[in-house]
């Protein structure tokens, strides 16, 4: 007889509902992920009442608030809050996206700001997730600039035909928000590099289309060239090419090629005893 079972920390319990603040006559609910790896406890959803007439009209102003005034133990990534460094980046009332970005008034479903990691990601404390898989594989693909030519003494000239080679490299910002909600990324993240490192090779290997060709073909209705996007084994092993026989799951093939040699961590043991 199998049995299976949940590993331990699985599952979410319902957590703590944190009194009104005294004398706000506007209020929005938040709904916050907690777990804390060091009391050994399952993870849960506490419930935050946020004062919307003395705070910022985002989530992550939210989310300051609450810490500055409510909890000061609750746990999450910030930096910019321009949306360019991608650190905030949360699974928010179902999608992933930004926290310094997404507006609490966006949010409809319900009432509440249901806030939570980004999803099947290790989760470090609270709301910040282990990305350090995702980082790995985002720097097996090189995706910097590399020169050719002596370093000159005073300063690296750029032409605007050398700046237009850009266009598609650098509006990449490693929030891991695309990566995260793709489920061939969810089950095999350990072989494949997701679309976020994808994208890139692929323009390093390719080359977008130029911003100014966008924006003729969007002028002129027309279709932008496509452009092939080549398999995640192909960027990193030379795989012979072609159909190849079927050998069972991927997971069971110890020889198949690997997106990286990133030395992942192993699954965790699930036994019997791990019941949440």
């Amino acid at each position: 007889m199998v049995e299976f079972a949940l590993p331990k920390n699985s599952r979410i319990t319902g957590g703590k509902t944190w009194p009104k603040p005294a004398g706000a006559t506007e209020t929005r609910e938040f709904r916050v992920y907690r777990w804390n790896p060091d009391d050994g406890k399952n993870p849960s959803v506490d419930t935050y009442h946020v004062d919307t007439n003395d705070c910022g009209p985002m989530v992550l102003d939210g989310l300051i608030w609450i810490k500055n005034h409510i909890d000061p133990t609750l746990t999450f990534r910030r930096s910019c809050r321009e949306g360019v460094c991608g650190s905030c980046a949360m699974n928010i009332d179902g999608q992933n996206t930004l926290a310094c970005t997404k507006s609490m008034h966006d949010v409809t479903s319900g009432g509440a700001v249901k806030v939570n990691p980004l999803p099947h990601q290790p989760v470090v404390k609270d709301l910040v997730p282990d990305l350090t898989n995702f980082y790995a594989q985002y720097a097996s693909i090189e995706p910097w600039l590399k020169t050719t030519t002596p370093t000159p003494q005073k300063e690296w000239k750029q032409s605007h035909e050398d700046r237009e080679k850009l266009d598609g490299l650098y509006e990449c910002i490693l929030c891991a928000c695309c990566s995260t909600s793709c489920p061939s990324y969810w089950w095999n993240s350990e072989r494949f590099l997701g679309p976020a490192a994808l994208l890139q090779a692929n323009a390093l290997g390719h080359g977008f289309p130029r911003r100014s060709h966008r924006r003729t073909a969007r002028q002129s209705r027309g279709p932008v060239p496509a452009l092939p996007l080549p398999h995640h084994h192909e960027l990193r092993q030379g795989l012979p090419e072609g159909p190849q026989p079927f050998r069972g799951d991927r997971r069971a093939q110890a020889e198949d090629g690997r997106a990286a040699d990133l030395n992942p961590r192993p699954p965790p043991q699930i036994r019997s005893g791990d019941w949440c």
